[in-house]
């Protein structure tokens, strides 16, 4: 861990393997898509990721989630997408559905 990192070593918990990872975005995505794909406005995706600056869990070298270990700057963009800590830092979203057109 590299104090860019993490700045409280209290807080520090071993990012998940790559297999997890790969579990987690798999699943975001089928929701996201199965959702209809919807976005944040900017004003909340802006939210998000300034919220995601201040957590001690992020990874600044590569704007990654040290929880889940998705890359921020894409997560925070998908309307169904939660923060995985607790308490959450992002305000909850609802999806507007959109039947097929």
């Amino acid at each position: 861990m590299s104090k860019e990192d993490s700045t409280n070593e209290e807080l520090y918990q071993k990012p998940p393997s790559i297999l997890k990872m790969i579990a987690n975005f798999a699943i975001s995505m089928a929701e996201f898509i199965a959702k209809g794909a919807p976005i944040v406005n900017m004003r909340d995706y802006k939210q998000r990721v300034r919220a995601c600056g201040n957590c001690p869990h992020l990874k600044t070298k590569r704007m990654q989630c040290g929880l889940c270990g998705c890359f921020v700057e894409h997560k925070a963009k998908m309307k169904t997408a939660q923060c995985p800590d607790t308490p959450q830092r992002w305000a909850p979203q609802t999806p507007e559905y959109r039947p097929n057109e």
